[in-house]
């Protein structure tokens, strides 16, 4: 499941493709510098998503949040096995991921905590405004796919061929 919840952020989701950045968005992670690069300027090969580099990488800035997916032992990373509930849990604990995996009621006030004003880049450039209304976030799910199950059962079926009553 991990290896397959990678592969969903490298092709930008599947089975169906995730929904694409909306220019503000790709405006604020380009001047934001993201998705980053290394100290000698090498670009991460886990910030690719379909073979490209760059802003309009969908849930793709740090890699932080792919990699609470799809990395065991990385921050945020969900990996549960309770045989007495027949349970498996794998995913992301990162407040972040919620949001995502299910989108955000739209549209909602945002407003500052200690400024008196929001400073952002848009596609238009610098923008400052005492508050601003989000239109939300659609959501851009990270499923496990039939392909993962398929897997799953294959494992199961090899554990349960070697197991002994």
């Amino acid at each position: 499941m991990r290896n397959d919840f990678r592969e969903q952020f490298r092709a930008g989701g599947i089975p169906k493709a995730w929904a694409t950045l909306s220019p503000n968005t790709v405006a604020a992670k380009r001047g934001m510098g993201l998705p980053g690069k290394s100290a000698k300027g090498r670009i991460f090969w886990r910030l690719k998503q379909q073979g490209e580099y760059g802003p309009a990488s969908i849930l793709i800035a740090t890699g932080a949040l792919r990699d609470s997916y799809g990395v065991k032992g990385a921050k945020g990373h969900i990996e549960k096995i309770d045989p007495a509930k027949n349970e498996l849990v794998i995913g992301s604990a990162l407040k972040i991921a919620q949001y995502h995996q299910y989108g955000t009621p739209g549209p909602y006030r945002i407003a500052p905590v200690a400024k008196k004003a929001l400073a952002f880049m848009t596609s238009g450039g610098w923008t400052i405004r005492r508050s601003v209304m989000h239109p939300g976030l659609r959501a851009r799910p990270v499923v496990v796919t039939d392909y993962a199950k398929s897997k799953m059962v294959e494992a199961m079926q090899r554990w349960l061929e070697g197991a002994t009553l």
